[in-house]
């Protein structure tokens, strides 16, 4: 499946959302280390141990967003080679999970980041119409809650702590749809 650009939801913002390149690994890496040292209660993953990955772990990842069927990852760009943010979604037996979501703090507020999430629940849609999407989020974050919510997402009042930084929690949230099982 593919994700097609999407122009700035806003008049003025200039960004792109597409699907992440395979050569763009590199770009990549560096936003995806940009992220976690700007909010590192916003993900599973810590910065050293993205940034002990190796160049064919990187590759892999890059690969795997750019062309997988069960899984998708886009870029949002100011211009060519210039990421903003990025955001995942990947199919597990019965649902798709949102992850990775981020967006440059110099251009919050924007759009960007609604975005991201539409681009990655309209291909998920494209994949399998009426799937549910799931994400965890940080409570303390509330601006990406706010995002989520309004993007269909509720809260399921399932919550635990983040696992590298406790007493840090994630919240889950859901979009309904009909659970599956994974092609």
């Amino acid at each position: 499946m593919n994700v097609e650009d999407r122009p700035p939801p806003r008049g003025g913002a200039t960004f792109t959302v597409r699907r992440v390149r395979a050569e763009e690994w590199e770009q990549l890496r560096d936003l995806r280390l940009r992220a976690l040292r700007s909010d590192p209660h916003a993900f599973a993953t810590t910065f050293a141990e993205a940034k002990a990955r190796t160049e064919r772990q990187w590759r892999d990842w890059a690969r795997n967003g750019a062309t997988s069927e069960r899984n998708c990852m886009v870029v949002a760009e100011r211009a060519p080679g210039s990421l903003l943010g990025l955001g995942a979604v990947f199919l597990t037996e019965s649902h798709f999970t949102l992850v990775s979501m981020w967006v440059d703090p110099s251009a919050r507020g924007r759009g960007i980041g609604g975005a991201i999430v539409e681009s990655l629940l309209a291909w998920a849609e494209r994949s399998i119409p009426g799937v549910e999407v799931r994400l965890d989020v940080n409570p303390e974050q509330e601006a990406a809650v706010a995002l989520y919510r309004s993007h269909g997402f509720q809260e399921t009042g399932v919550e635990e702590p983040l696992g590298h930084s406790p007493p840090a929690m994630v919240r889950q949230m859901i979009r309904p749809g009909r659970p599956v099982r994974a092609p």
